[in-house]
Parts: C-alpha cells; sequence; structure tokens
C-alpha cells in the first residue's frame, strides 16, 4: 500500500498496516448498513476491529493471503487468495471495505463491483490518490466512475513509526450514490 519503501525492498505481501484513526475518520463520516461485511485484504483486522467498535452488530468477514498478521477475534477469517474466491460467494455481503495491496488494487476493486448484488452495495477502498491516475486505468475509471472520495488531509503512517510517503490518500466509495445524487461528492476527513 505504502509508498515508504519507494526504491528499496517492499514489505511482504505489500503488507502495510492500515491505521486506527483513518479508519475512524471514515466511519465518523459515512455511515455503514446491513450485517455483514467483507474485508478481502484484512491484514491485522483493523478496519474489522475499527468497524466493531462503531457498529458492534456488523458480523466482519475477513479474507487474507497469510495468517501471519491476522486477528481472528475480529471475525471470520479464511486465509487464501481473496481473487481465488468464487465470484457468486460475494452476492451475500452488505458491503466491501478494504486496503488491498496497492499492486493488485483495481483487480480487488473490479471483482467486488463485478460481484456484488447491486450497484448500492458500498464498495470502500483506502487507495492512493495515485490511483486515479494512469493510461492503463483509463478504461477502468470509465466502467466504475467513484461515486464518493473522501481525501485524508494528512498523510497516514503505514509503517507504526510516525513516517510518511510522499503520496496522498483518500477513501473511494463506490455505493451507486453518484447516479441517485447526480454527481459524486468529494470531501476531505480532516482530524
Amino acid at each position: 500500500m505504502s509508498a515508504t519503501n519507494r526504491g528499496g525492498v517492499r514489505s511482504k505481501n505489500d503488507y502495510y498496516k492500515t491505521p486506527a484513526g483513518i479508519v475512524d475518520l471514515l466511519l465518523e463520516t459515512y455511515p455503514l448498513s446491513g450485517s455483514l461485511w467483507l474485508d478481502p485484504s484484512a491484514g491485522s483486522g483493523t478496519i474489522g476491529r475499527q468497524i466493531k467498535q462503531f457498529y458492534p452488530d456488523i458480523k466482519i468477514k475477513q479474507i487474507d493471503v497469510s495468517s501471519e498478521h491476522v486477528d481472528y477475534e475480529v471475525g471470520s477469517v479464511l486465509v487464501g487468495n481473496f481473487l481465488a474466491y468464487p465470484d457468486n460467494g460475494l452476492q451475500i455481503f452488505d458491503g466491501f471495505i478494504m486496503n488491498p495491496p496497492f499492486s493488485r488494487a483495481e483487480e480487488y476493486a473490479v471483482k467486488c463491483l463485478e460481484n456484488r448484488i447491486s450497484d448500492t452495495v458500498p464498495v470502500i477502498m483506502l487507495q492512493r490518490l495515485g490511483f486515479l491516475e494512469s493510461k492503463t486505468r483509463h478504461l477502468f475509471w470509465q466502467r466504475f466512475p467513484v461515486d464518493r472520495l473522501y481525501i485524508l488531509s494528512k498523510r497516514p503512517s503505514f509503517t507504526g513509526d510516525g513516517k510518511t510517503d510522499n503520496a496522498g490518500y483518500a477513501w473511494f466509495i463506490w455505493d451507486g450514490s453518484n447516479k441517485r445524487c447526480g454527481g459524486q461528492e468529494i470531501k476531505t476527513l480532516m482530524r
């Protein structure tokens, strides 16, 4: 996720722990609904743990490629590759929320967006603002325009030592509101 190691060795499996504070900023701004959500790149379970604090009745299913960091206390866990998860198994979820590996972010987003039961089922992804760029992503944005973009005013530290990288970050949200409300919502989240 983080560009902290640009030019150096990246973390195994592109693992960079999601800071709890930026999940809280999202949850203070964007209300979740439903009873079953999926975090397809759970890592240490920070996203699920914060959801449980805000929404104790929401159940979280977690998938991660490694059991190395997984927190089994947050919710049920499947250790494996989300991209190999059966597509028809995704239609049971009321929402998807993730901090996927940057190198696979588009694949994670497409899998969730294509297999949700309707375009009103939220897909929420923490990602670099640079995800908006790229000639290769042009067709993706034509097909899946983002409905809400919640930009983080302060660059988060994914390393746990307070160091940040050169990238800005945002929560990208696809929930069908662009079609219903006639436009995208862009906010800056500050703390």
